[in-house]
């Protein structure tokens, strides 16, 4: 962390430090873990954001015990309507976890369609597009959440990954 600091600190995308992605915040050692992390205030000066991306908020039973607590501001890698359960539980999950942490602003760090859920690449963007058009609105209607990234991995054809080997290889 410190060295990410020193290097990109004063580059004028970076508005917060990350810590880590997708961990097991919600343990005793993944609170200590990014406790740690979070010393890192004291080094960005005009950047004092420190958070974490985490997958697993809708899960949390209750808010202690979580390093959320310790983070500047949530960030939610979510899936619903494919890996965290259907799109209709994405409501019901916003609101708890509104709940449990009521003065935390959140970012939407990753959401979408992993095309693995399509029957083919054409199919995928079909439903990548529908959860899009459906979300959006959803997450726009909580002033609470400052934004959302779409997340796109493997998906489309690239130099380095010839067409169709994604698909090829996981189905």
């Amino acid at each position: 962390m410190r060295e990410m600091i020193e290097q990109a600190g004063n580059h004028p995308s970076i508005f917060a430090w990350s810590a880590c992605n997708e961990s097991e915040t919600a343990t005793p050692g993944g609170v200590a873990y990014f406790a740690g992390h979070a010393r890192c205030h004291s080094r960005t000066g005009s950047r004092p954001f420190v958070s974490y991306a985490d997958d697993n908020l809708p899960k949390l039973k209750q808010a202690s015990g979580s390093a959320a607590n310790e983070a500047d501001f949530l960030m939610m890698n979510q899936y619903f309507g494919s890996w965290h359960g259907t799109e209709k539980e994405l409501s019901a999950s916003l609101d708890k976890i509104d709940k449990m942490f009521p003065n935390k602003m959140m970012i939407i760090s990753e959401f979408g369609l992993p095309g693995i859920f399509g029957k083919d690449p054409e199919d995928a963007d079909r439903m990548r597009v529908r959860i899009i058009q459906e979300q959006m609105p959803e997450l726009a209607r909580r002033d609470w959440i400052a934004g959302a990234i779409l997340w796109c991995y493997q998906d489309y054809k690239s130099a380095r990954q010839p067409a169709g080997w994604f698909w090829k290889k996981v189905t």
